[in-house]
Parts: C-alpha cells; sequence; structure tokens
C-alpha cells in the first residue's frame, strides 16, 4: 500500500496573516521616518539658534570695535557752559560718537557714528549708523542720511551705560568735557562693555579680572 506524502497543517501564510504583517511593518517604518523627522528637525533647531547666538555675538563685538576707534573730539562750549565738552552723547537708549575708521573699505577719515535700537513687530534690532564727519557744530544734529548695518536682534530693547575712571555707572553722558572709559551695551540677558581711548588728561579704568574694567554695578558676558 502506498502511502501519501504527509502534509504540514499549515503550508503558508493566511491572507489575513499577510495583511497583519504588512501593518506592523508599515507602522515600524512610521515610527523609524517620524523619529528620524524630529532627530532632523531638533538638529535644524540646535543649528538655527548657534547661528543666531554667533551673529548676535558678532553684532556686539562690531559695536565694540567701533567704539575702540572713538577720538576725544572737543567743540566750544555752548551758552552756560564754562568748558570745551567731548563730542560724545550718550542716553540710555542710544549714543552718536566721533571715531576714525582706518580705510578700508571706506575712505580712511573721521565719521560720526550712532549706535541705537530699531523696532518692528514686537522686535528689537541694534543698529549701527554711520555719515563722514565734517563740522563739530553739526554733531548729532540732522544732516544727510546716514549709512546704516543691523547688529544684532533681540526680544527687548537695548539699554545702553556708560562709567568715567572712577567705574561708577550711570545712564547718561552728555555735555562732559570727556570720554567715558567704558560703554556697556546690554540686550535680553547678554551685554558688552567697550573700552574708550582715554583723554590725555584722563586716567584709563583699571581692569578686573577679566580684563574688562571696572564694573562695580550691572552683568557682564555674552549670550554664549
Amino acid at each position: 500500500m502506498t502511502r501519501r506524502p504527509h502534509r504540514s497543517a499549515r503550508a503558508g501564510l493566511t491572507l489575513a496573516e499577510l495583511l497583519v504583517a504588512l501593518f506592523v511593518s508599515a507602522l515600524a517604518l512610521g515610527i523609524c521616518a517620524e523619529g528620524v523627522r524630529r532627530a532632523l528637525a531638533m538638529h535644524g533647531a540646535i543649528e538655527t539658534a548657534r547661528a543666531e547666538r554667533e551673529s548676535f555675538s558678532a553684532g556686539l563685538g562690531a559695536a565694540r570695535e567701533r567704539l575702540a576707534r572713538a577720538v576725544a573730539v572737543t567743540a566750544p562750549p555752548r551758552d552756560g557752559e564754562s568748558e570745551l565738552r567731548a563730542l560724545f552723547h550718550g542716553t540710555p537708549d542710544g549714543l552718536a560718537f566721533v571715531a576714525a575708521d582706518p580705510g578700508y573699505p571706506s575712505i580712511a577719515g573721521l565719521y560720526e557714528y550712532r549706535i541705537a535700537a530699531s523696532s518692528s513687530d514686537g522686535a528689537f534690532s541694534l543698529v549701527l549708523m554711520r555719515r563722514p564727519f565734517l563740522d563739530a557744530a553739526d554733531f548729532d544734529e540732522a544732516g544727510p542720511e546716514p549709512d546704516s548695518w543691523p547688529l544684532a536682534s533681540a526680544g527687548a530693547a537695548p539699554r545702553f551705560h556708560y562709567a568715567g575712571p572712577d567705574g561708577g555707572w550711570r545712564e547718561d553722558w552728555r555735555g562732559e568735557p570727556a570720554l567715558p572709559a567704558l560703554v556697556r551695551i546690554s540686550m535680553d540677558a547678554a551685554s558688552v562693555i567697550a573700552r574708550l581711548p582715554a583723554a590725555p588728561d584722563q586716567p584709563e579704568a583699571e581692569p578686573d579680572e577679566n580684563g574688562e574694567g571696572g564694573e562695580p554695578v550691572g552683568e557682564t558676558g555674552g549670550r554664549e
């Protein structure tokens, strides 16, 4: 008697089992794809934040570099004043000063610089403005439209403080016979301190352990 070959009770997958396997595979691929998408989005956000921090730090550094070129130009006293006044106009919201430009990329010479804030849609920008310095009588007055460059952006308006050789900070520096020794620009939680060249009869402020100049009040550092 010839025996028939034994057949397994389950020779293959049923249609239902195949559909379940396909569904599980698709679900696993979807979870992996979502994980990759989120990882790429997080990497992009980190790179964007890093670029913003670098741009912010570079902008504040550019403001400090211009202030380091300030020139102690003086003008005759105005009515009621008895001594020369430095051409430096500092308020809590911005400042104007005269600085020497070395000649690249612009023409070498003296320029009137302004550093102030502009706002749009609730955001604030630190803006650098420059025009040729021609006459002390026209300093910080209406005149030719200056060139301007945005330096940094933040959610809060920048604030300016000024310190004399004694290191005491204040919010105004106008009509003084000499330049301030230090200028501090603060935006959000960051700040930068610029040391201005001292006039011949104006001693330098003593630097602190960070080499930034005496600072008895307020924060320092950058948004790193």
